[in-house]
């Protein structure tokens, strides 16, 4: 597996509790894994950043993402590009507040090839810690779990697994309009474009209750217009693929 699947997980200098964590979790299910320093950016600077979009930020979301945000989908980023520059077919990208069970890593071992198999090159990311059950059609079960078409893609990046082809495609997409959402946000509108993404309907990777490094005050949360301006062109794109896929 090790050969086929890239493993990294994202983790603060800081957070040094939630690695011991999940490195415990890893090494005991004799997985290859590699830590990848999660980018924490300049209080003063961090809306100067290049890809940063603003206009179009406060255009869809209503406000600024914050400096954990950015910091949050550069990280992603970072380990896109570190995959893309390798040879290896998948990425799994775990976030460090994950909780990896010998379950979880014993249906890791078979999944991908498995995908491949019965989708061929019909799929770019599958979200493994988070179900959506809405705007989803079932495709075949895999040891008790249901893999899904996820029309309208989970949110939370937690656990997402890559291929080559999705990553890559991501990667086009963040350099061609630049971010202007959080990481979960963008993935998703980008999948909800091209139908590519996956789900399950139980998540593999469980969530530690963990603070969240990248909370917003309540004071920030978008208001009703704001939400409809960000999800409307998923929902759009999601509903007409659920639609085509009727008649496939």
């Amino acid at each position: 597996m090790s050969a086929s699947i890239e493993i990294r997980v994202i983790n603060l200098e800081r957070s040094k509790d939630r690695l011991e964590l999940i490195a415990s979790d890893l090494d005991s299910a004799g997985l290859q894994w590699k830590r990848l320093e999660a980018i924490e950016l300049d209080k003063s600077t961090f809306l100067s950043q290049s890809l940063y979009r603003r206009k179009k930020a406060l255009s869809v979301n209503s406000r600024d993402l914050t400096r954990g945000e950015l910091g949050c989908f550069l990280s992603h980023l970072a380990a896109l590009n570190e995959f893309l520059d390798g040879t290896s077919e998948y990425l799994l990208v775990l976030e460090d507040d994950v909780l990896v069970s010998s379950e979880a890593a014993s249906n890791l071992l078979g999944l991908p090839q498995l995908l491949d198999g019965k989708l061929g090159n019909t799929w770019h990311c599958t979200n493994l810690t988070m179900s959506y059950d809405k705007r989803f059609r079932t495709l075949f079960d895999f040891n008790s779990i249901q893999v899904r078409r996820a029309f309208y893609f989970p949110l939370l990046a937690s656990a997402l697994l890559w291929t080559r082809q999705g990553a890559r495609a991501f990667r086009a997409s963040v350099l061609s309009s630049g971010i202007y959402l959080p990481v979960d946000d963008q993935v998703r509108a980008h999948l909800a474009k091209t139908g590519l993404g996956l789900s399950v309907s139980r998540p593999l990777f469980e969530l530690r209750s963990f603070p969240t490094t990248i909370a917003l005050r309540p004071a920030d949360r978008p208001g009703i217009l704001s939400a409809l301006r960000k999800k409307l062109p998923s929902y759009f794109y999601a509903y007409r693929h659920q639609l085509l896929s009727l008649f496939s």
